[in-house]
């Protein structure tokens, strides 16, 4: 009863959310992830570009499924800022919290987790600490092939170190995109970033390891 409690609930305050939400500084390493967590043990590995007014990235992902309803994952990425940016290594790690499943016969798949980014450009320091609500669900097209639609949300605060003074502000950040599967280990993603400073596009591959 909890559950579906829950999904009614989520169902009807997530759009409401999304469409309110004010968006967030650049989410350099975007998502590429469903809600759906990896099964213990399994591994995967990707790698993904992405573009924005601001920058190009070019990013590589690992996730490990460490329970039945948990996974972690770390990102590192090159990041070209324009001119007079330069350009910097990201890193980010995070974890997946599974807590609703569609094959528990749950509406949709839906995760949450804290995430941790740092990257440092023009010797100022970039940190976030925050969480985020992942939401997905799969479907099965007449070919067989997998596609799963994915929405997140996420709310982080985001400090900034130079010359020994630090500034702390809050940013709110929302993704959207799609995963298609070409096979039972490789799949494709399709993302958009949408935030205050513009619009940026992500796609990439990933591969579940043997």
């Amino acid at each position: 009863m909890m559950r579906k409690l829950l999904a009614g609930f989520l169902a009807l305050a997530l759009p409401w959310i999304i469409l309110t939400a004010a968006p967030a500084s650049a989410q350099l390493l975007g998502t590429m992830s469903t809600a759906a967590v990896e099964e213990v043990g399994a591994q995967k590995v990707g790698g993904y570009v992405g573009i924005t007014g601001d920058f190009v990235a070019l990013t590589g992902q690992f996730r490990l499924g460490v329970a039945s309803s948990l996974d972690m994952g770390a990102k590192a990425a090159y990041v070209d800022f324009n001119s007079p940016g330069g350009s910097s290594l990201a890193l980010n790690a995070d974890l997946k919290i599974q807590i609703l499943d569609i094959y528990l016969q749950d509406p949709i798949d839906l995760s949450l987790g804290p995430d941790v980014t740092y990257f440092r450009a023009s010797d100022v320091t970039n940190w976030y600490f925050g969480g985020y609500i992942l939401v997905s669900r799969e479907y099965a097209l007449s070919s067989g092939k997998p596609l799963s639609p994915y929405a997140r949300l996420g709310l982080r605060l985001h400090r900034v170190e130079f010359a020994g003074t630090s500034t702390d502000d809050f940013d709110i950040g929302f993704a959207g995109g799609v995963e298609y599967g070409l096979s039972g280990y490789t799949s494709i993603f399709g993302e958009i970033v949408i935030e205050d400073t513009g619009t940026g596009f992500y796609a990439g591959a990933q591969y579940q390891l043997p």
